[in-house]
C-alpha cells in the first residue's frame, strides 16, 4: 500500500515539474501604469511649422503619454534581441470616438508620436516601457496648421477621464505574451 501511494506521488511530481516546465506563457505582471495629457517638450519635442522648405515656428504639440511598469515573475528571461518584447496599446471604442472628437485624428491607429521599450525583462526584474500620442495644439496656425488644432478643454477633460480605457498587448516576437486592461 504505502508503495503505491509512493508510486502515484512519484508520478504526479513528474507530471507536475512537466506540466509547469512547457508552460510557454510567461508569468508578467502589470505593477505600475500611469498616462497624462501634457504639452511638454521635455516629453513629445518640437514640430516644425513649414513655409515651403523653411520652418517659420515651432510647436510644442499637446500628448496624451503613458507609462507602462512591468515586472517578470517568472525564472527565465521574457525576450531577446531576436524576438524583443514589443508593446501596442489597445484603445476601447469609446477611447477612440473620444480622441476623433478631441482632435480629429485616432493617433493610436497611426503611432504619431514616439516610444522606448526594453528589449527584455529579466527573472523577478521589472522594465518600463513609455509612449506618446501626438493629439494636436491649441494654437491656431491659420494657413500653417499642419498639426491637427484641439478642440475645446471640456473635450480634453472627457480624454483625461478615458485616458485608461484601454489595453496594453505585450508581444516577443510575433507571439502574445501579455494583455493588461489599463483600469485594473
Amino acid at each position: 500500500m504505502l508503495k503505491r501511494l509512493l508510486l502515484i506521488g512519484f508520478f504526479l511530481m513528474i507530471s507536475l515539474f512537466a506540466l509547469v516546465s512547457c508552460t510557454n506563457k510567461p508569468s508578467l505582471e502589470l505593477v505600475e501604469v500611469s498616462a497624462q495629457i501634457v504639452t511638454d517638450k521635455s516629453i513629445s519635442g518640437q514640430t516644425g511649422i513649414m513655409d515651403g522648405v523653411k520652418v517659420i515656428k515651432y510647436v510644442t504639440p499637446t500628448v496624451i503619454s503613458y507609462t507602462f511598469t512591468v515586472k517578470n515573475n517568472g525564472i527565465q528571461k521574457v525576450g531577446d534581441v531576436e524576438k524583443p518584447v514589443r508593446f501596442k496599446l489597445e484603445p476601447s471604442e469609446q477611447l477612440r470616438l473620444t480622441l476623433l472628437e478631441t482632435s480629429g485624428t485616432d493617433a493610436f491607429e497611426k503611432m504619431n508620436g514616439g516610444y522606448m521599450a526594453a528589449a527584455e525583462i529579466l527573472p523577478n526584474q521589472t522594465a518600463e516601457y513609455d509612449a506618446f500620442y501626438e493629439l494636436g495644439t491649441t494654437e491656431d496656425l491659420g494657413a500653417y496648421q499642419q498639426i491637427p488644432l484641439l478642440s475645446s478643454k471640456e473635450q480634453l477633460e472627457e480624454l483625461k477621464k478615458r485616458r485608461f480605457d484601454a489595453t496594453l498587448i505585450l508581444t516577443a516576437g510575433d507571439e502574445e505574451i501579455a494583455r493588461f486592461d489599463l483600469h485594473t
